[in-house]
C-alpha cells in the first residue's frame, strides 16, 4: 500500500498554476485516467499510477524480452530488473500490450491524502507530477495468500545475475502455518460443542423418559 501525505506544485516550474492544471489535465487524457474528479474540484493528483492484473505478468515479461536490445539470460525477468536497468512502458509499449496481447491497465490518479493498494504479483509504475511525500509499507492479505508464496517460490528459479539472498520478508510460510492452525482449531472447538450439545440432548431425553 502507497499513501500520499504530502504534495505540492514543484517550485522550480515556470508556469502558472492554471496553466500547470491544463497541463495535468493534458497528461490525464493521454494516460487514458479519469479526470473528473480534478474537474471538479481545485485539487491536482500527485502521483499517476499505472497497475496490471498479476496474472499478466508473463505476457509483460515476454514484450520486455521481445523489445530489448540485449541478449539476456535464459529466465531473466525483466520485471525483477534492478534502477539502472528498470524498463518505463511508455504510450507505444503499452498499446502492443493492448494490440498484441489484449493486456490493459487500470490507471489510478493519486490525491493528497489517498491510500493505492498493490495486488501481490502486480507489474506497477507511477508517473509523479506533483513534488510529493509517500508511505509505503507490504502486507499480506488472506487473499493474496497464495499469490505471495508463488512469489517467493518463483525467486528461485530466475537467472543466476538476478539471484538474491531468498528472505521470506513477509514471513508467508509462517502466515500459512498460523492460518491453517487457527482454522483447525476453530474446527475441532465448533467439533466438541457440537458434541456436548448432542451430549446434553441425551441426557434430557434420558431424563424425560
Amino acid at each position: 500500500v502507497s499513501v500520499c501525505v504530502h504534495a505540492q506544485i514543484p517550485r522550480n516550474e515556470e508556469v502558472e498554476s492554471e496553466e500547470f492544471r491544463t497541463k495535468l489535465l493534458e497528461i490525464l487524457d493521454k494516460l487514458g485516467c479519469d479526470s473528473s474528479k480534478m474537474k471538479e474540484s481545485t485539487d491536482l493528483p500527485a502521483v499517476i499510477w499505472t497497475v496490471f492484473h498479476p496474472s499478466d505478468g508473463d505476457k509483460i515479461r515476454d514484450l520486455l524480452n521481445k523489445v530489448s536490445d540485449e541478449k539476456r539470460a535464459l529466465n531473466y525477468d525483466p520485471l525483477l530488473a534492478g534502477i539502472d536497468e528498470s524498463v518505463h512502458l511508455d504510450d507505444k509499449l503499452i498499446k502492443r500490450l493492448k494490440e498484441e496481447y489484449d493486456v490493459k491497465p487500470y490507471v489510478i490518479a493519486q490525491f493528497q491524502g489517498d491510500a493505492v493498494f498493490i495486488p501481490a504479483g502486480s507489474a506497477r509504475q507511477a508517473k509523479h507530477l506533483l513534488s510529493s511525500i509517500s508511505l509505503e509499507s507490504d502486507f499480506v492479505s488472506p487473499e493474496n495468500v497464495s499469490q505471495s508464496f508463488f512469489m517467493y517460490r518463483q525467486a528461485r528459479h530466475v537467472c543466476d545475475t538476478q539471484k538474491q539472498p531468498i528472505v521470506d520478508k513477509l514471513s508467508v510460510k509462517n502466515l500459512i502455518f498460523h492460518s491453517v492452525k487457527n482454522a483447525i482449531a476453530t474446527l475441532e472447538r465448533s467439533k466438541e460443542s457440537s458434541e456436548n450439545e448432542e451430549s446434553k440432548n441425551d441426557d434430557n431425553n434420558d431424563e424425560t423418559h
